[in-house]
């Protein structure tokens, strides 16, 4: 075997063992991502003391630490820091206690009971898009549990979305087939339906 074929092999041999070739873009460190979920929806976020606008939204972060504000009209701000150390790749939850409603109950983003219970207190209080957003997401921590269903359906039917109220509603009839307001709450679907026709008001 002469030289130049030896060194050909050698050459193809340092080429495969070699580790493959990354381009910038894959070689730039990655920065962690968190989710950051609010409530009410409509609640603007601020990172680090720029606008971002109103959340649900995704933060890119770094090596350092951010701070997070959320506020809303109606509802007690917040504030928290994030450490992407700790939170990379995490979803968190922020939600925001209305102004009024106590601070006897903890609202945090999965525990569907003190989200019930502040949707229901908006509803009272006249601000059913808001009631919704917390019922929802009430619904969504405990799919099986019927007051979450009934507080959004309520919600739903004071906004006029017919069709989704009457679905939750004859969901809280299923689910608490006992209820004590079941009649009524089956009057309601019937007419959300359309089953029963509404008397028009005499002159």
């Amino acid at each position: 075997m002469g030289l130049r074929p030896l060194v050909l092999a050698a050459s193809i041999l340092a080429a495969s063992c070699a580790p493959a070739k990354q381009a910038w873009s894959e070689a730039e460190p990655r920065r962690a991502e968190v989710f950051l979920d609010v409530l009410p929806r409509n609640a603007e976020v601020r990172v680090d003391g720029a606008a971002r606008g109103a959340g649900p939204v995704t933060l890119k972060l770094g090596d350092a630490s951010v701070r997070v504000e959320v506020g809303a009209a109606g509802f007690e701000p917040r504030e928290l820091a994030i450490d992407p150390r700790t939170l990379a790749g995490a979803r968190v939850g922020v939600v925001l206690r209305p102004i009024g409603f106590g601070a006897g109950r903890p609202l945090e983003i999965d525990e569907a009971g003190g989200l019930t219970a502040a949707g229901a207190w908006l509803l009272r209080a006249g601000r059913p898009l808001e009631a919704e957003g917390y019922a929802e997401r009430a619904v969504e921590a405990s799919p099986n549990a019927a007051e979450p269903r009934k507080v959004l359906g309520l919600a739903l039917a004071r906004q006029g979305k017919r069709s989704r109220a009457a679905q939750e509603l004859s969901a809280y009839i299923q689910l608490a087939p006992s209820a004590p307001d079941r009649a009524e709450m089956e009057v309601m679907v019937a007419r959300l339906r359309g089953d029963i026709a509404i008397p028009a008001p005499r002159d």
